[in-house]
């Protein structure tokens, strides 16, 4: 939601009551996924809102530069940025993976560097209000990972909060096309 807020007050783009709407509404099935509020409190909230605003920064630089830019030379930044600061404190926490690891956390990498490059691209190419609430998705992703890949059992109110996603991103999509077969 920053980055819809960002993108009407730094970009000039508008959102519609529709949009707004869809935006509760995801917003509300994020909400029943995660919980309800029952995971964080205090600053764990905090460091969460912080981590959102940052990166709703980030997507407005991203759809400011526009596709003159390279997604791959702005996907390289975030770890030539993120490594110096981040690099030292690793000694003291530091745990050697297992070869097991190893390979997942190859196969996390080399999916996160595809995933960035695509979400880099719509944020260059297309509004932000409409690629952050797509972004929403991802709610719906990992939902659907816990439940094949970690046998996760889902409740009705995290099912209930993917359908609120789903129909959220869907009405998104139809909204869009609808304003584009009128002009």
């Amino acid at each position: 939601m920053f980055t819809a807020i960002f993108g009407v007050a730094l970009l000039g783009e508008r959102l519609r009551p529709v949009q707004v709407v869809l935006f509760a509404l995801a917003a509300a099935g994020v909400w029943l996924v995660e919980g309800a509020g029952t995971h964080a409190a205090g600053l764990g909230i905090l460091i969460a809102l912080g981590g959102a605003l940052f990166a709703a920064g980030a997507y407005i630089c991203i759809s400011a530069m526009g596709p003159s830019v390279h997604p791959l030379v702005i996907v390289l930044w975030f770890p030539l940025v993120t490594v110096p600061v981040v690099g030292p404190l690793l000694p003291a926490v530091w745990v050697w993976p297992s070869p097991r690891q190893w390979g997942a956390l190859l196969a996390t990498g080399v999916l996160v560097q595809i995933a960035q490059v695509a979400m880099t691209r719509a944020y260059q190419i297309g509004p932000v209000s409409v690629v952050s609430l797509v972004s929403y998705l991802q709610v719906a992703w990992a939902g659907i990972g816990g439940v094949l890949l970690f046998h996760e059992e889902p409740t009705g109110r995290g099912l209930l909060g993917l359908v609120l996603v789903v129909a959220a991103v869907i009405g998104t999509t139809r909204e869009r096309q609808r304003r584009r077969a009128i002009g």
